[in-house]
């Protein structure tokens, strides 16, 4: 059976024009801010469509507020075209005709907009699961409300509840996708391998820029050094195309954010 190749498109949907180098590469560059983006990734091939993640919720005065407390220059952008619903209207792509959506992380730029694809398969790491809901007792309860909101998790329980699937540490989802787990930035990330015509691309949340990987210097947010140097190697290894979620490069690396 020959493996599918999809064409990924990359699109944001927020920005910050300054966030602390030392939260991007560990230990380095204290006092230092560089742009950070949001992104999520459209994948297709023929008629299917598939999305990784569905970025933040309508509403983000709360988390924009969060990040501003933490920091006053953690300033949270987002226009008109960086809404998950225009997003989708600009490309002609029908939420119900949307076949699977992957998260990686559970978290407020992700978890915004699950319920709107009614007939899609939802894809989260098993373990990021059993830590949003409090199943893992050696690590601490991930606030419920800000990693995804109250609609949105009620409706995986209810109405989406039997097309959620829970992703092992290794798996094969979809013809073309394996995921693998890598935590690193949070305990239920996972690195998304989708081939495309160019090879092997990697998308993960484990890897904020592309010099976290190619230069092996870890994230700031790491969690777990060693974790995250085995994760890094075996993403550079594996990968010919490498997708960082929150790198604004990625635009200039892969014009129209287009890969593959």
């Amino acid at each position: 059976m020959t493996t599918p190749h999809y064409q990924i498109e990359v699109v944001t949907v927020g920005r910050m024009d300054e966030v602390p180098t030392p939260s991007i590469f560990r230990l380095e560059g204290n006092g230092r801010y560089e742009p950070f983006c949001y992104t999520l990734c459209i994948l297709r091939q023929g008629e299917r469509t598939i999305l990784i993640n569905t970025g933040f919720p309508e509403d983000v005065s709360a988390i924009a507020k969060a990040w501003r407390d933490e920091d006053p220059r953690l300033d949270f952008i987002r226009t008109e075209d960086m809404r998950l619903p225009v997003i989708l209207a600009a490309r002609g792509i029908a939420p119900d005709s949307v076949e699977a959506v992957f998260l990686t992380p559970i978290g407020p730029y992700n978890t915004g907009n699950i319920s709107m694809f009614r007939n899609a398969r939802i894809f989260i790491s098993r373990r990021g699961w059993a830590h949003q809901m409090g199943l893992d007792d050696s690590l601490p309860r991930a606030p419920r409300n800000i990693a995804i909101p109250d609609a949105e998790l009620a409706n995986l329980v209810t109405e989406g509840f039997e097309r959620l699937t829970l992703l092992d540490d290794e798996a094969t989802p979809l013809p073309g996708i394996r995921t693998f787990h890598v935590g690193v930035h949070h305990p239920g990330s996972i690195a998304i391998a989708i081939e495309t015509a160019r090879g092997t691309a990697i998308f993960s949340d484990a890897f904020f820029k592309f010099a976290n990987i190619e230069a092996m210097k870890p994230i700031g947010y790491c969690q777990d050094l060693r974790e995250c140097l085995r994760s890094y190697k075996r993403i550079a290894a594996e990968a010919d195309l490498l997708i960082p979620m929150y790198d604004p490069d990625l635009f200039l690396r892969y014009p129209g954010g287009l890969v593959g």
